[in-house]
């Protein structure tokens, strides 16, 4: 059985309280995007090495095989990861 709809039409909350909770969301995350320079180097050197062991894996795996499929498609990832998050 479906229920009926609801005709209530008060919002869910109101300005006031959407803009105190995206500022205390805000507060609250503002630690995670303080650049760490530990954090850039080993991101950057396993995306290093993902990019290049799967596109070692996809040149060696034989032609249109699942797995030399699977390897292009992490290597296109970890290669665009690597050009647009560490340049």
């Amino acid at each position: 059985m479906t229920r009926p709809a609801q005709t209530n039409s008060e919002p869910a909350c109101s300005l006031a309280e959407a803009e105190f909770s995206l500022r205390k969301t805000r507060d609250l995350i503002a630690h995670l995007f303080v650049p760490s320079a530990t954090v850039f180097w080993i991101d950057l050197a396993v995306t290093t090495v993902v990019s290049y062991l799967s596109a070692f894996i996809y040149l060696r795996a034989r032609m249109g095989s699942f797995k030399q499929v699977v390897a292009f498609v992490i290597a296109g990832l970890a290669f665009f990861s690597a050009r647009h998050l560490h340049s």
